[in-house]
């Protein structure tokens, strides 16, 4: 018996004998007129695809992307700036607009409610949440951990540390008073009779986007005060010596002489005492 193969030049064979093509294919290489377009469209409003409709339209997507003789790969570039063109034109409209306006609306009326009914406050809830970020955060190759992602944060953050507005709202928001090692520090430069040094670490004073710890106006001295996990190389991608120079280099810039002392230092205070006193000799 001889295969049956579709009309429209194909080369796929027909299931039914009763069919000339196979389902869609007797309108390849036709145009639909407006109002035919509006009609299916129109048929589809609120109609969901069953599960296997779906499967079948992904499986076609795919093989469409994954085969370099297709017309959307031959002509991506062009496809690309059509679709591009077409969403400007489409952003620009006041229907559109006003769509968006009554999308976000409604989107913030459904946040309020789940507000007001406690749901994000339930155990479930942030476990779930919860889940999801971690399961984002383990995964080496998740947009989350990209050096795309990485590098587009690093680089605007640098640029607002930099705008004054912006530093005086961000030290608004975070703990000023200083923690337990720099404590030790303040206890250590009042046994020596210090007094020049301020602590500064409270977001008050910015250098070039950086934050020192202490700070001797007179005299442009800085110490800083690196805690051992938050600057390790696992940490910062640096080794100790880089990234004391990388900090020491940019206050040196302004001015600035710096002296870094480890979280592990505190241990031993005579050493760490004398360390200090040798940098202030200088």
């Amino acid at each position: 018996m001889t295969e049956k193969l579709c009309q429209c030049g194909c080369l796929n064979s027909v299931t039914k004998k009763s069919n000339k093509y196979i389902r869609g294919h007797n309108r390849k290489n036709k145009k639909i007129s407006n109002e035919h377009k509006q009609k299916l469209l129109n048929s589809n409003i609120g109609r969901q695809k069953t599960q296997e409709e779906k499967i079948k339209i992904s499986k076609s997507i795919k093989r469409i992307y994954n085969d370099p003789e297709s017309i959307y790969n031959k002509n991506k570039k062009e496809i690309s700036e059509k679709q591009s063109e077409s969403q400007i034109n489409a952003w620009k409209k006041d229907t559109h607009k006003a769509k968006t306006k009554e999308c976000k609306k409604r989107q913030k009326d459904i946040n309020l409610k789940n507000r007001k009914l406690g749901i994000y406050d339930t155990v479930e809830y942030k476990n779930k949440v919860s889940k999801k970020h971690k399961e984002l955060w383990n995964d080496p190759n998740s947009a989350y951990n990209s050096k795309e992602r990485s590098n587009k944060i690093s680089k605007s953050m640098k640029k607002l540390f930099l705008d004054e507005n912006y530093l005086k709202k961000y030290r608004k928001g975070l703990k000023t008073a200083p923690n337990k090692s720099e404590n030790k520090i303040i206890k250590i430069l009042k046994t020596i009779d210090y007094h020049r040094f301020e602590f500064v670490g409270d977001f008050s004073i910015w250098i070039g986007g950086k934050n020192p710890d202490f700070l001797d106006k007179r005299n442009n001295k800085i110490i800083e005060m690196f805690g051992d996990y938050w600057h390790s190389e696992k940490m910062t991608g640096l080794t100790k010596n880089k990234h004391e120079n990388k900090r020491k280099d940019h206050f040196i810039k302004f001015g600035y002489s710096t002296l870094i002392i480890w979280e592990h230092e505190l241990k031993n205070i005579d050493r760490l005492t004398n360390k200090i006193l040798n940098f202030l000799e200088v």
